[in-house]
């Protein structure tokens, strides 16, 4: 394999070509990807030079202990206040040994809670709530990110907060039902359709 960059298209299941910068077309050698030091896709992806899963790795200038990263899972746990529980940093410790966690889809702002449970991270209170958790994955080596996710018009108002909203793109319920604390399954709740203004407030 080469010890310089190349760039690697797919010519066979298992092959790749590879270019060097730099060198002539006419060198153009295939090898397989998994053998390849140092290669760059051209599909948008630069493996490391050595791709080995339980490897430390460097993502923006935050050390993961290796490149094994949990994706989000929403669990419903939070309180019916939308505030994360003791139950939640638990959960997220005893998966610490990855890389990196996702959480589980969580609020920006009170419209965005439009499933029973789910955590917010918008308001003081929750806020703290959230340190625990946090605190107790970085004590075993673990990073965390927040999924930051406005539920939009999959929303039922029963969910939601006093003074919220369920808002989307436009006034067409979802045509699934909801399940609330309240009242069990209920039909999506038409949402407000947000004006251009609007959806800046909301993306802000």
């Amino acid at each position: 394999a080469t010890s310089r960059r190349a760039l690697i298209a797919p010519s066979r299941p298992d092959t790749c070509t590879a270019t060097t910068h730099g060198v002539a077309p006419d060198t153009v050698t295939a090898m397989p990807v998994r053998r390849t030091v140092g290669v760059s896709l051209r599909c948008g992806f630069s493996p490391m030079d050595r791709t080995v899963l339980f490897d430390p790795y460097l993502l923006c200038g935050l050390s993961l202990k290796n490149r094994l990263v949990m994706a989000p899972m929403t669990r419903n746990r939070a309180t019916a206040g939308h505030v994360p529980t003791p139950i939640m940093a638990t959960y997220y410790a005893e998966r610490a040994a990855m890389g990196l966690l996702i959480t589980e889809g969580t609020s920006p702002a009170p419209d965005g809670l439009g499933y029973a449970r789910i955590p917010g991270l918008f308001s003081k209170e929750q806020v703290e709530a959230w340190k625990p958790i946090t605190t107790a994955v970085h004590a075993k080596g673990g990073k965390i990110f927040a999924q930051l996710m406005h539920t939009g018009r999959a929303s039922n108002a029963l969910n939601l907060p006093p003074g919220a909203r369920v808002v989307g793109p436009m006034a067409i319920a979802l045509p699934e039902s909801v399940y609330t604390d309240a009242q069990g399954l209920q039909p999506a709740t038409v949402p407000h359709a947000l004006t251009e203004a609007e959806v800046g407030v909301v993306v802000a």
